[in-house]
């Protein structure tokens, strides 16, 4: 128990980095990979269980972390309980303590983290309310760990009844101009007013009318500035402030509810405290209120009252800058 409680503030991940927040100029980035026992370097995702390990899902298996040691869990031809598919694009830990695991090829898997089961569910042509495809890109949890939400990279949204062990599921209808926007599913999100928001690939943000089983589109429009400034959602945030921040292919966009309006944030080559890339893959805010912004070129902390942008990238020179630039996931442990 000693060991998770390392003086670990905030995980960011492409590989595996360790962050010991100092003042905002000076940030120390402590890496794991390979080396230190982790079965592969590219993290999609990460959670942490009630009794504190922490979960990391890679591209060849599932890693358990208690600070100090790994343990792998991979498919296991011999074993009918193991996991089906080693490439794991993402996980979800709900209330019970049962983890879900989106696969890429395999549909999702649950994994009771008392027995260390793992089971499957997979997409069955001739079953209605299976699954709609095994490419997972997404999931999101309901607060009361009842319903799943689960994005799909082919064909479209999933909700998931955990009781029933039954899923609903919303397509693109190109006849209906109320169905899902796009079908490749890439982002999930609640807000706190109960709204539920879903990010697609390349057919803009979406935001589902649960009761009406309706889809309000919001698309980008070259013509017009205060549209999203991409179609293609990477991650979808609702801050402390009651701000809704979505992060795409280009740029960052902060939403304005009332006039259903968005404006962008971009790289501006000229201003080192602008975004230090438009390709926004992860939005992050942590315990003391600090926005944090994950790209393909470095991690960015958002000094929301200046409104600039602190970058910090790799640096060869420096072992302890980030390890690479691509940042997958970020993830604040339950000691902060």
């Amino acid at each position: 128990e000693e060991s998770m409680k390392k003086r670990l503030a905030v995980w960011v991940f492409f590989f595996f980095q360790l962050v010991q927040l100092q003042a905002y100029e000076n940030l120390k980035f402590n890496h794991l990979s390979i080396e230190d026992g982790l079965s592969q370097n590219t993290i999609n995702g990460i959670a942490q269980d009630q009794t504190g390990f922490l979960w990391l899902a890679t591209q060849d298996g599932l890693n358990k972390y208690n600070g100090t040691d790994f343990v792998h869990y991979k498919t296991d031809s011999a074993n009918p309980n193991s996991l089906n598919e080693n490439n794991i694009n993402c996980l979800w830990i709900d209330k019970n303590n049962i983890m879900w695991i989106g696969t890429r090829g395999r549909g999702l898997n649950r994994f009771d983290l008392k027995t260390e089961r793992f089971s499957s569910f997979l997409y069955d042509p001739k079953k209605t309310d299976s699954i709609s495809d095994n490419f997972i890109f997404t999931i999101f949890g309901d607060k009361d760990g009842s319903i799943l939400w689960i994005g799909t990279e082919r064909n479209g949204l999933n909700k998931f009844d955990v009781e029933k062990n039954t899923f609903s599921k919303f397509v693109h209808d190109e006849k209906n101009p109320d169905s899902i926007g796009g079908n490749k599913i890439t982002a999930i999100y609640r807000d706190s007013s109960g709204g539920l928001w879903v990010g697609t690939g390349e057919n803009g943000l979406n935001f589902f009318q649960e009761n009406e089983k309706k889809f309000v589109h919001y698309v980008h429009d070259e013509k017009d500035p205060s549209t999203i400034s991409d179609n293609y959602v990477y991650s979808i945030l609702e801050d402390s402030r009651k701000n809704l921040w979505v992060g795409t292919k280009n740029g960052l966009n902060l939403f304005d509810r009332e006039k259903k309006t968005f404006k962008a944030f971009k790289n501006d080559s000229q201003n080192p405290n602008s975004l230090s890339s438009d390709k926004i893959t992860v939005l992050f805010e942590d315990r003391k209120g600090r926005f944090w912004v994950g790209t393909e070129g470095g991690l960015n902390l958002y000094d929301r009252e200046k409104q600039v942008f602190y970058s910090y990238k790799e640096n060869a020179a420096n072992k302890y800058s980030l390890s690479n630039n691509s940042i997958q996931s970020i993830f604040e442990d339950d000691i902060g």
